[in-house]
């Protein structure tokens, strides 16, 4: 067995389907059988009057964050282009980042260590804030960390909220078997928490005998409560390379 090769490991891909394209990709190129199956759907929604206007009315004070690729997708047309070369931009992770390049929109502030609200909190700049404007663009709901964080530390912190995250209506049985999968792919707790509702209710009780790979210690934690009991591997490097390394190096050491 080559050392960069999956040998035929059968991953089940719980991502929306209009962002797993990546990682299907990179588990085929090295091997890997991907079976997609989104524990997620991605929506975008009309924004409320108070998130379009604090999209279209920015004035190049604000810190705008950007928690998400789709937080990206879903709101760079309200921004005004006649304001985005003066805005001060930060992003949660490099898929988020790239998206922003895409758009047209340059980052300024991008955590290195690691692809998460508790990295972007870390970085220097987002200590002393007191009095600043921030906007959050992200999905309806979602965790409230970054914005607790930025409030304590006096900053004047809004949400602007541009898609919604849907539960998906599928039977289990009829994509998926406990042959036919050898371990799960989880990259966000509400995709876990999915997966593991529609399993029980469903009455699919091998999906929590299955080892995962997942994005943060965070929801490795969220796995453990909810159940699933095998070997849970977290990611060195939150993106679709880390999972596939992650992947590569549990299969050639059996772990």
């Amino acid at each position: 067995m080559p050392d960069n090769g999956l040998d035929g490991l059968k991953v089940l891909v719980t991502r929306p389907s209009e962002q797993a394209q990546n990682l299907v990709k990179l588990i085929e190129q090295h091997a890997g059988n991907p079976v997609l199956l989104p524990m997620l759907k991605i929506e975008p929604i009309q924004p409320d009057e108070s998130s379009l206007h604090l999209l279209q009315q920015l004035t190049g004070n604000e810190l705008l964050i950007f928690v998400s690729a789709n937080a990206v997708r879903y709101a760079h047309q309200y921004v005004p282009q006649t304001i985005r070369h003066e805005l001060t931009i930060a992003a949660i992770g490099r898929g988020t980042a790239n998206e922003l390049a895409r758009a047209g929109l340059q980052v300024n502030l991008l955590p290195d260590s690691s692809h998460d609200s508790e990295a972007l909190l870390a970085l220097p700049q987002l200590s002393d804030i007191k009095g600043r404007h921030i906007v959050i663009v992200r999905g309806q709901g979602g965790r409230e960390k970054l914005a607790e964080t930025l409030r304590a530390r006096g900053a004047n912190v809004d949400y602007a909220e541009v898609y919604r995250r849907v539960a998906p209506d599928v039977k289990i049985e009829e994509h998926l078997s406990p042959a036919g999968i050898d371990i799960i792919s989880i990259t966000s707790g509400e995709a876990l928490t999915n997966l593991a509702e529609l399993a029980r209710a469903q009455q699919q009780s091998w999906v929590f005998e299955k080892p995962l790979v997942v994005f943060h210690n965070r929801i490795a934690q969220q796995a453990k409560e909810l159940g699933f009991g095998k070997t849970v591997l977290v990611v060195k490097e939150m993106s679709d390379a880390g999972i596939v390394h992650s992947l590569v190096q549990m299969n050639n050491t059996g772990a």
